[in-house]
This record gives C-alpha cells, structure tokens and sequence, in this order.
C-alpha cells in the first residue's frame, strides 16, 4: 500500500513539471503550489480549482472557470532559493 501511494504521487509530481513546462498554472493537490502563495511555513493559502463537487462537475462540462491564483507572493516558493 505505501508503495503504491508513493507511486501514484510521483507521478501527480511529473505531471506536475510536465504542466510548469507548458506554462499552465497550478491549483493546491495536496497543500500549497507556488503559485497559491509558495511555502506552508510562510502561511501560503490553498486554493482548490473549484469549491465543491458540483461545481467540479458543472465547470469541466462548461467554461472552467478557475479559482484564481495569487502567484507566489514576495517571499521564495522554495525551500532553497539560493540553487
């Protein structure tokens, strides 16, 4: 079972990357992107792409309008800035 949850986020974090390469912004999976605010420890919010279920469901099947993204804010969205 750990294996296989391991498994599964590796591949939500290449599909990740894959989306950052294509310049597409990303809402919070499984916490704060750098693109809601950066880091949890510098109180950056998550922000799901829609607020529930039903509007999952009604947006995907219509315009996808998106929560909006604040960006990353004024401090790092990295644990290591300096590399």
């Amino acid at each position: 079972m750990t294996r296989r949850i391991a498994h599964t986020a590796h591949h939500r974090g290449q599909q990740m990357d894959l989306l950052r390469v294509v310049n597409r912004d990303l809402h919070s999976s499984y916490g704060p992107t750098a693109d809601t605010g950066g880091l949890m420890q510098n109180n950056a919010p998550v922000i799901y792409a829609y607020p529930d279920l039903e509007a999952i469901i009604e947006e995907e099947v219509g315009p996808r309008r998106k929560a909006e993204l604040p960006g990353p804010g004024d401090k790092a969205p990295t644990e290591r800035p300096g590399t």
